[in-house]
């Protein structure tokens, strides 16, 4: 216990040791560029801007069900402000904070709730920069959300490039379930993400780590990672990986990364991907992927979950048959540590970017095994007229937890929405979904938001 105390202070020393001189590097690294710009340049690049939006948008949802014979009506509105303010061409601030008040309450959470998802300072220079406040990384082994400094240096060898970070804080609230509305996805309804439960039960803790990538020119990118969470004055996770993507080859490409828990000393997470385009006209996917759910050792989930993984072999076929008409077909064989019978995963998509004028995606997709099976099927259309940009489209489940001859209860699920330019940065958007199931007579959702372009 004493070494890991001992080692955690020692990562979190070195973090605030080199990111003083670093930062009065930085310093002085910025003034000498300024001085040695024309007047015209200085003048240009000290012009502040801000990109961004403000959104007000307003959510409702209605829903019946059959076992307890009851309607029930929520429903939200919130503000949303996401800005990145530019100083000059070194110096940054990004920001994205949502109020919301909503009339369901979800666990301690009331009925006004303030997100301040990320804000930070963020210096980018040649060789080196840095990202100070409230951190949202999705790059970082366990994506989270965190209070602190992260310090990033590019050194070049060549025509290579070596990337370090190295990042500590202590962990914050994470409640980024923002709804996104792609204009792919059929039904993209925000619910609770269970992800975000287990981080959430990471508030308070301390975390350090330290990457690296090296960038080699027509070979590819390698890149290692460690990582540490400490808490209550023990490790509670602890994790080393590494990944690569090759570009060595027009034809043939390996691709993945590996994750080891160090406290459980078992892969938390795996991938391994071959990439074969023989042709212009297709492409071959072939991918390995190990999956083991990683709790905190304290968590209440612990008690209830066990931590068996699973793994996908899966191969998909690509056929670009014209510049604006593509079909993929994947099969996936799911295989269960805790159970010895195989799933099966069979999908089949088509898109036509522009059939008379509209976009068309048409898809179908069957899971069978353990995990019951389910058979989904859905048209999607989106265009563009004038102002307005039209999303609709509209599918089928059928669902049990038996067999395929056992009989499959039936869903349906249909979307409408509509994006609309009022002026050049002002857009009002649209849109309602309606599904029913054997436990849901009906549930019935509408949103409506209008967003100022900064």
């Amino acid at each position: 216990m004493a070494i890991c105390l001992r080692s955690v202070r020692i990562t979190f020393v070195l973090l605030v040791c080199f990111s003083v001189p670093a930062l009065a590097f930085v310093e002085e690294m910025h003034e000498d560029m300024k001085e040695n710009l024309p007047a015209e340049k200085q003048d240009e690049e000290s012009s502040p801007s801000i990109e961004g939006s403000v959104e007000t948008a307003g959510n409702v949802y209605a829903t019946y069900n059959r076992y307890r014979n009851s309607s029930k009506l929520q429903y939200r509105v919130f503000e949303n402000v996401t800005f990145d303010a530019t100083f000059d061409q070194n110096w940054f601030f990004r920001f994205n904070s949502r109020i919301i008040y909503q009339t369901q309450k979800g666990g301690a959470t009331g009925n006004w709730v303030f997100n301040f998802f990320y804000g930070y300072l963020d210096f980018s220079g040649e060789k080196i920069g840095f990202q100070l406040g409230r951190i949202m990384d999705f790059n970082n082994l366990v994506y989270l959300c965190f209070d602190g400094l992260n310090l990033e240096s590019t050194i070049g060898i060549g025509d290579h490039r070596l990337s370090l970070d190295l990042y500590g804080g202590f962990i914050v609230r994470d409640d980024y379930l923002e709804e996104y509305r792609n204009p792919w996805v059929l039904r993209s309804f925000n619910g609770t993400d269970y992800r975000n439960i287990f981080i959430r039960q990471r508030m308070g803790d301390y975390i350090a780590g330290f990457k690296a990538e090296f960038f080699a020119k027509n070979a590819g990118i390698f890149g290692v990672e460690y990582q540490l969470v400490f808490n209550r004055n023990a490790i509670a996770e602890h994790y080393a990986s590494l990944n690569f993507d090759t570009m060595f080859s027009k034809v043939f490409k390996l691709y993945g990364y590996g994750t080891l828990d160090l406290v459980e000393l078992r892969p938390s997470n795996t991938l391994f991907g071959v990439q074969v385009d023989p042709l212009d006209l297709l492409s071959l996917v072939f991918e390995h992927e190990y999956y083991r759910p990683v709790f905190i050792k304290n968590s209440y989930f612990w008690t209830y979950f066990e931590p068996f993984g699973n793994q996908e072999a899966s191969a998909t076929l690509v056929i670009f048959v014209s510049k604006l008409l593509t079909i993929d077909i994947k099969y996936g064989a799911v295989i269960y540590d805790g159970e010895p019978n195989i799933g099966n995963d069979v999908s089949c998509n088509l898109e036509h970017r522009d059939f008379f004028g509209f976009g068309v995606r048409i898809g179908a997709e069957m899971i069978v095994g353990p995990e019951g099976n389910l058979i989904t099927c859905q048209t999607m259309i989106k265009r563009r007229i004038s102002v307005f940009d039209f999303l609709a489209g509209g599918g089928g489940e059928f669902y049990n937890e038996k067999s395929l001859a056992a009989g499959l209860s039936a869903g349906y699920f249909a979307t409408l929405g509509v994006d609309v330019e009022i002026v050049k940065s002002l857009v009002l958007s649209a849109a309602g979904s309606l599904a029913g199931n054997k436990d849901y007579r009906y549930d019935v959702r509408g949103n409506i938001s209008l967003k100022y372009l900064l």
